[in-house]
């Protein structure tokens, strides 16, 4: 009887130790799968002239400010509704100039846009001269809480995660103060599946500043 026992105990832990090999033996393959590119669309960073905005509430001088040049519009549709984008519009008045308060009144021609009703709140930004900046697809940008950050692929073909600034937003184009260079391929709309070091493959579209690459 004990060396019944015996024997079955030495083939139970024969068999517990072919089971864990088999384990290890196969173990790599779900994490080669994982570790597989994923297919995305890229642009390149570049440089562009945009005109400089003067929003209301800051410091806007009169002099940029003539009936009929451009005024840009964001409405604010109330609490619980999304804020709306930049829309382009015209100055309909100036009136009330005031040297000695530094203050005016402008009065802005709303474009047509439904659900538009009194009492809304709305921000106007008139434009100055040109100036140089870097921008990058606003698509590109990945917020976390109050940070921003962008997946730039690097010369292996990699997915490489950076946090950057950004500042103001045209034409679905944004301004990139810093964690970005000129000529960078940024992932377009980034899968919630892509990581810091995800392989990624996939051609470039359009540069921001709308130079094919």
């Amino acid at each position: 009887m004990k060396s019944i026992l015996k024997y079955s105990k030495a083939w139970v832990a024969g068999a517990a130790v072919v089971s864990l090999a088999a384990c290890q033996s196969s173990a790599p393959e779900p994490a080669a799968e994982a570790r597989a590119p994923i297919d995305v669309k890229t642009a390149a960073v570049a440089s562009t002239t945009w005109p400089t905005t003067h929003e209301a509430g800051g410091v806007v001088r009169a002099h940029l400010v003539a009936v009929g040049g451009r005024a840009d519009v964001r409405i604010d549709r109330g609490a619980g509704e999304a804020e709306g984008d930049w829309q382009q519009s015209t100055v309909a008045e100036v009136a009330n100039i005031d040297p000695a308060r530094h203050s005016f009144t402008v009065k802005v021609n709303l474009p047509a846009a439904e659900g538009l009703r009194s009492g809304l709140f709305g921000r106007v930004r008139v434009l100055g001269p040109s100036r140089t900046v870097l921008a990058a697809p606003r698509s590109a940008i990945v917020r976390r809480g109050q940070l921003s950050f962008a997946f730039v692929v690097d010369g292996e073909g990699s997915a490489r995660l950076r946090m950057v600034s950004v500042g103001e937003e045209s034409g679905g184009e944004i301004e990139v103060l810093a964690g970005l260079h000129e000529g960078d391929q940024v992932v377009l709309d980034p899968p919630a599946s892509l990581e810091d070091g995800r392989p990624v493959r996939g051609a470039a579209r359009a540069t921001a500043a709308g130079e094919a690459k």
